[in-house]
């Protein structure tokens, strides 16, 4: 479950780990976040975050 994007429900491609702690595969989050009116937020726990405060979580990424 810790290995799989929210968004999708795949293996986390790229994965993005953001401020509230959920990950998403990056095209993901940055599809999702394009397409949204309002200020960016998690999909899961709508905590909003910062757009350019992105970060690569390598530990996934390695897993994955």
């Amino acid at each position: 479950k810790e290995l799989t994007c929210l968004v999708c429900l795949n293996y986390l491609l790229d994965p993005l780990t953001i401020g509230c702690g959920h990950s998403f595969c990056r095209s993901c989050l940055c599809l999702l976040w394009e397409q949204a009116e309002d200020p960016a937020s998690c999909p899961v726990c709508r905590q909003r975050s910062e757009q350019t405060n992105l970060k690569t979580n390598f530990l996934l990424k390695n897993l994955v």
